[in-house]
């Protein structure tokens, strides 16, 4: 594998590293407002 084909391989997957980690980053932020509001919910009753 040449230089080019290195850099062509790792600034390709670049952008897919970022999108998992900002998916994996919603899922975790949708179940914190789940949880919160369900908190809320049972404090209200």
């Amino acid at each position: 594998m040449g230089d080019l084909d290195f850099l062509d391989l790792v600034l390709s997957e670049e952008p897919a590293v970022r999108d998992d980690r900002r998916f994996r980053h919603g899922l975790r932020l949708c179940r914190s407002i789940t949880l919160s509001g369900r908190e809320g919910a049972n404090r209200s009753a």
